[in-house]
């Protein structure tokens, strides 16, 4: 005779996501994980049933909760990339890059963990990476992260000092005047710095278009410039001797 399942007295209740039908089959995704002491009622046309008690493994296949993100070094740093999941413990963590999976070494560490670092990398890391999830009830595989590794910038800016001019006679009222000059970089130029006469240096106003107010002393003074860029390169320091004659 056919049968209608229910849960018997003292069952543990179902988690969401889980549904017993009436023909006894348990289906769905559940929306927690654990032990179920669970009781099955096979109940017939003339309501007469039976109980059974089963215990029931429920868990949780991995989910991403955090994807991990595409990053842009300079070699020779360091990077980490980063994967959140859930899921029913325990949770296992496979890394793998453009071929295939990756090993602990000197290179790689934490493979088999949430956090992938990878030191001192260099340009044959470029690429793609992702974290394989796995549980006891599926595995489940991140998106891509990809690094770019830009080799270090060893190009040095270029600056050039427009006023003064080497052997320049400068007669004025006044003895504050204003240095003009130029600097370039292929990246970015960070900043122009300044000295009269052996003194502090000190940073110009502006960077590829630069001026730098000075206060010239009667006779030969002796201006010097230099630029450094993003990467901590330094021009070359350009310095001009010129003469000062205050007029009264």
């Amino acid at each position: 005779p056919p049968y209608t399942w229910t849960l018997g007295p003292g069952s543990d209740l179902l988690p969401s996501g889980l549904d017993l039908s009436t023909n006894g089959l348990v289906s769905g995704v559940p929306s927690s994980s654990g032990i179920l002491n669970l009781v099955f009622r096979a109940t017939d046309t003339s309501a007469m049933f039976a109980d059974q008690p089963i215990s029931l493994s429920v868990g949780v296949k991995p989910s991403i909760s955090q994807q991990p993100i595409n990053q842009n070094v300079m070699a020779g740093t360091n990077v980490t990339f980063t994967v959140g999941a859930s899921g029913s413990s325990p949770l296992t963590y496979q890394w793998q890059g453009s071929s295939g999976p990756l090993a602990n070494n000197a290179h790689f560490s934490g493979v088999n963990s949430n956090v992938l670092t990878i030191s001192n990398v260099t340009l044959q890391d470029n690429g793609a990476y992702s974290a394989i999830v796995t549980n006891a009830f599926g595995n489940i595989t991140s998106s891509n992260a990809t690094l770019t590794v830009t080799a270090p910038d060893t190009n040095s800016p270029v600056l050039h000092v427009f006023f003064p001019t080497p052997g320049l006679r400068v007669t004025n009222s006044l003895s504050l005047v204003t240095a003009v000059g130029t600097a370039s970089d292929n990246i970015a130029v960070a900043g122009v710095f300044c000295q009269l006469n052996g003194g502090a240096w000190s940073n110009a106003t502006g960077t590829n278009n630069w001026t730098a107010a000075v206060t010239l002393v009667a006779g030969t003074n002796v201006f010097s410039a230099y630029a450094a860029d993003t990467s901590g390169n330094l021009s070359a320091t350009s310095t001009v001797s010129f003469i000062f004659v205050q007029q009264t």
